[in-house]
């Protein structure tokens, strides 16, 4: 449920061979950071954003296709809030410098979500046998590019059966 709210699960431990505090940012759920080439802060480094199966009421393994939405974490206080509560998984997530902006694929579509509004759009409907991936918002917030590929079911043959 978007605005539901979830405690600080922040932990802390001791790197013994540096001696510096190592702190864990969530504790339950399946929680996956913003792709590496994406920045998970925020610019005013208060937040983060990432992808949770928290709120989906069921326990999947990773390799089990958990059902992913998008979360914030208060870096202060540790309070992580849930930003969408999209029928189907979400993935691909970037995000404008400040966070104010947010798009994703989910499904066919392709979304923005304002994060200071809560609102929520499909900028893009896949009708077709394609894929998408790979959103980027352009510096001045007019455009959103993705990723269009065709989906090709090529076959396989005994050649390519398992090992």
């Amino acid at each position: 449920m978007i605005g539901q709210t979830w405690p600080d699960e922040r932990r802390t431990s001791r790197d013994l061979r540096t001696g510096r505090t190592i702190t864990q940012l969530t504790a339950s759920g399946n929680n996956v950071h913003l792709y590496f080439t994406e920045n998970s802060f925020d610019a005013g480094g208060q937040f983060i954003l990432f992808s949770s199966d928290r709120a989906s009421g069921t326990d999947h393994a990773p390799h089990e296709s958990p059902h992913y939405n998008l979360f914030r974490l208060d870096l202060e206080s540790g309070l992580i809030t849930q930003l969408t509560d999209e029928p189907q998984s979400i993935g691909s997530v970037t995000k404008t410098p400040d966070s104010r902006i947010v798009a994703y694929i989910t499904g066919n579509e392709v979304r923005t979500l304002d994060t200071a509004s809560g609102e929520a759009r499909t900028i893009y409907s896949e009708l077709g046998p394609w894929s998408l991936g790979a959103p980027s918002i352009s510096r001045n917030q007019r455009y959103v590019a993705f990723c269009r590929n065709e989906q090709v079911d090529a076959p396989r043959g005994p050649n390519y059966s398992g090992f």
